[in-house]
């Protein structure tokens, strides 16, 4: 089923992230959750008080995806891939594979739960001039990323359809 917006544009908030990036709905909760890559936060929008919560963490990040379990978010970081929960603001997150070695000077961008259930994330160039980054997939039961795509600047913007993979190179 695809879903077209159809509502008026408004503004979330007073918040401003130096590097706004992959904001995603979680229909349980009814709140919006993205990150502020620069400034290392994890955000979280409350319609229903309109608040937003801002949680610092120690490592630049790119992404906090939804899992299965309620409360239970990935993050997608330059450490790797970490298991966070939100509701324990004293829990430190859980490394569940480490970024990817042949990722050396490059920082992650991008990132969507594909369809299979399967997180794919980009990498980028820190610099955003040298075709550095890359396409990973990381899937239940995997150890590490497995490259699916290389040779980008500022990967971004996935979408699936018809079992195929659509993305772009900013650059």
């Amino acid at each position: 089923m695809e879903t077209f917006f159809n509502g008026p544009v408004r503004q979330v908030g007073d918040y401003r992230a130096l590097l706004g990036e992959s904001p995603v709905w979680c229909n349980h909760s009814q709140s919006l959750l993205w990150v502020d890559i620069l400034q290392h936060r994890l955000l979280r929008y409350w319609p229903a008080r309109e608040v937003i919560e801002q949680r610092p963490l120690a490592t630049l990040f790119s992404a906090a995806l939804l899992t299965e379990r309620r409360e239970q978010l990935l993050l997608v970081s330059d450490q790797g891939i970490l298991l966070y929960q939100w509701d324990d603001h004293q829990a430190q997150p859980t490394l569940l594979c480490p970024y990817p070695r042949d990722a050396a000077g490059t920082r992650p961008n991008e990132a969507a739960i594909a369809p299979d259930g399967s997180l794919w994330f980009s990498t980028m160039d820190i610099n955003e001039s040298a075709p550095l980054g890359g396409w990973y997939r990381f899937a239940p039961g995997d150890t590490r990323p497995v490259k699916m795509a290389g040779a980008m600047t500022i990967s971004n913007t996935l979408a699936w359809h018809e079992d195929r993979v659509w993305f772009a190179d900013s650059a």
